[in-house]
């Protein structure tokens, strides 16, 4: 057999042996190329030396097919954002090969990338970790088996936000499918189930958040207070005496490149919910080492359209800089991040919320994991 017809035969293998990822395999072009050593995707095309998937078994051909769709299910052909390629892909592959281990119990192809202590690290983690290692002289040995490529734009040039976020939605509507048409057939992985609940449900109760900051945070005789809320039984504290007075919040977003266009677009939707449920003005700070762009937000404003801007490292002290700077005394202080950049020293006076993608433990306010 070609090694076209023998990774055919493996996609259609894996088609009634494991159905769930026969299905998401079926969602990339074949194509040979020889430039290649071992394999590669882009989310689009899984690319394969000839030579090299001639040499593999069956099994290791069913693999590496795993393999590919899970960067692809995992962003990882979209969240580079200009880190070192050849590291990316390190910490990809370690993300995937931990997760088939620990959590599906699967045997790993001989010499791959693995390592026990990457538990609970998403890709931009492994990265940090993958250098320092490098650094210290301690890099893990393994072999490549199938790059992670970057997404293409239809134009030329870098892809736009928008084409990122289509990619983005076009897998997990993929991840969706393969979910539902193979539970009939055998096993579907638990963490694509997790997956695939983290991007469907809301991430975090803003209302209930907003709640609870108005009741704990706010109540002090600096503030009086509104008409209650019919919805909610509840009063909404006011700055001033004068009613017209509308709070003010603070809402940073994280648009570092850790941070995937599908946390932005999730976080817009979040944005939306609380202009539409209360009457009330949101700076909005887009932030990763410097404040790039304020968005001063209302219920006028509705419907929210966010482009990311920066896309660099992360620094959490220049937006609380800005609010000192313009002298806002904000009702709280909302910060959508993953948790890995340099906060503040010093607690601010006002109330202040993380909202973390990932688990972290800031040294100041209060955390909800989203």
């Amino acid at each position: 057999m070609t090694p076209l017809e023998l990774m055919q035969k493996a996609r259609g293998q894996l088609l009634i042996s494991d159905r769930f990822y026969g299905i998401l395999a079926m969602h990339l072009q074949l194509k040979e190329d020889p430039s290649e050593e071992t394999a590669w995707t882009d989310g689009s095309t899984i690319g394969f030396n000839p030579n090299f998937i001639s040499s593999l078994t069956d099994y290791e051909r069913m693999f590496i097919f795993k393999h590919e769709v899970w960067h692809c299910i995992l962003n990882h052909h979209t969240r580079r954002e200009g880190r070192n390629h050849e590291t990316w892909n390190e910490a990809a592959d370690r993300v995937i090969h931990f997760k088939f281990v620990h959590e599906e119990s699967m045997k790993l192809m001989d010499g791959v990338l693995y390592d026990i202590n990457d538990q609970g690290l998403g890709v931009e983690q492994l990265y940090n970790r993958i250098k320092k290692e490098k650094k210290s002289g301690q890099e893990k040995k393994g072999r490549n088996i199938g790059k992670v490529k970057d997404i293409q734009s239809e134009e030329e040039g870098k892809p736009t936000s928008c084409e990122i976020a289509q990619e983005e939605g076009k897998w997990t509507q993929a991840l969706e499918r393969a979910i539902k048409e193979s539970k009939d057939y055998g096993k579907v992985p638990a963490f694509a189930i997790d997956i695939l609940d983290s991007r469907r449900k809301p991430k975090i109760d803003w209302e209930e958040s907003l709640r609870r900051f108005c009741q704990e945070s706010l109540d002090s005789s600096d503030y009086n207070w509104m008409n209650p809320n019919k919805k909610y039984d509840m009063y909404l504290p006011n700055l001033s005496i004068d009613r017209n007075v509308i709070p003010e919040m603070v809402f940073a977003i994280d648009t570092s490149r850790s941070m995937s266009i599908n946390s932005l677009n999730q976080v817009v939707g979040e944005l939306s919910s609380i202009l539409e449920e209360y009457k009330v003005n949101i700076n909005v700070l887009l932030t990763d080492t410097i404040v790039h762009k304020v968005l001063k937000l209302n219920q006028e404003d509705l419907p929210l359209k966010i482009e990311a801007v920066g896309r660099g490292g992360t620094d959490f002290i220049p937006s609380f800089e800005w609010v000192e700077k313009e002298e806002i005394n904000p009702t709280c202080f909302l910060y959508y991040t993953d948790g890995d950049g340099q906060f503040p020293d010093k607690e601010p006076s006002y109330p202040v919320l993380w909202i973390g993608t990932q688990n972290f433990k800031p040294p100041f306010g209060e955390f909800i994991k989203c």
